[in-house]
């Protein structure tokens, strides 16, 4: 495992095990695994710690999960088309608030714009 992601796996797990889930109460209590917590305890980057691994890449895992929903959510934003907006709709033009509407001689409908 390249050492930056390593880095950030310890720093998601460390964060995570002091996060409070509730007023005086970490996450750190949530853990019923005996080996896990005893791994955690004596965990180093030289020795084999299998469990931390493998909670770390969890961590990971709900890291990823989340910035794919956050990616989503905009893409959805994204996809709002610009003439669909309020801007070009007829209403837009025939509210008298912000359009006035006159014709020309040749019978071709004229707006001007005020309070923008």
């Amino acid at each position: 495992m390249p050492k930056q992601i390593k880095d950030w796996m310890e720093g998601l797990i460390k964060d995570w095990l002091i996060e409070e889930y509730a007023p005086g109460k970490k996450n750190l209590t949530k853990i019923l695994s005996e080996p896990l917590l005893e791994e955690l305890i004596s965990y180093n980057d030289k020795d084999n710690f299998d469990r931390v691994i493998a909670f770390g890449l969890v961590m990971v895992f709900r890291e990823s999960l989340h910035n794919i929903k956050v990616k989503s959510a905009k893409e959805t934003e994204k996809k709002r088309e610009l003439f669909n907006a309020p801007l070009f709709t007829k209403e837009w033009f025939n509210n008298s608030e912000y359009a006035e509407r006159s014709c020309s001689n040749d019978g071709i409908e004229i707006y001007t714009y005020n309070n923008l």
